[in-house]
């Protein structure tokens, strides 16, 4: 499992995120969990977006930090666009290998 957090991508990020997803490949992880303050501006969006498409085939859970509340609707549209769980306001139990959240 892996936890990520603060990436506060803007708008030349790009090498951020090419590092960020190669780091977590490299990783191999079962589990992604990420834990908020993706962007810092609107532009960072489309570098989220790039890391979200990028990180490989794994389960990903994400949750909104204090940073995300301007663009949370956006974030949240492509976190499930990429096939993500969007667990932020969620209550539930990660098992190790189950899942189970309401």
């Amino acid at each position: 499992m892996v936890y990520i957090s603060d990436l506060h991508y803007h708008r030349v990020s790009r090498t951020r995120v090419e590092q960020h997803a190669r780091q977590i490949r490299q990783l191999e992880p079962d589990l992604l969990l990420l834990g908020g303050d993706y962007v810092d501006t609107p532009f960072g969006l489309s570098n989220f977006q790039r890391f979200m498409a990028s990180i490989g085939d794994m389960p990903v859970f994400a949750i909104a930090g204090n940073h995300d509340s301007p663009y949370i609707r956006r974030i949240r549209t492509i976190v499930e666009q990429m096939g993500a769980r969007w667990i932020h306001n969620v209550t539930g139990m990660l098992h190790w290998g189950i899942c189970a959240y309401r």
